[in-house]
């Protein structure tokens, strides 16, 4: 997964009746927005295949990390 564009941890709680994944992301400055676009796309589809044993156990995912993008400026 773009190597290149992206570091990433993960994290996991499970409680009887709770999943949580924490996927900790680091972008590297300046790399190629389009790969870390891409990287992140297949990060997502990854977790959407998530599945439980158990129809009651509940699966939540909380992305954080450092993705090196001023939110502020519209070219990022």
């Amino acid at each position: 997964m773009g190597i290149e564009s992206l570091e990433l941890s993960l994290l996991s709680y499970f409680h009887p009746k709770l999943l949580l994944l924490v996927p900790c992301v680091y972008r590297r400055p300046n790399t190629d927005l389009a790969h870390f676009q891409t990287a992140m796309s297949e990060l997502l589809t990854q977790l959407q295949r998530v599945t439980s044993n158990d129809s009651d156990t509940q699966i939540h995912h909380v992305i954080v990390g450092d993705f090196n993008l001023d939110w502020f400026d519209e070219s990022t």
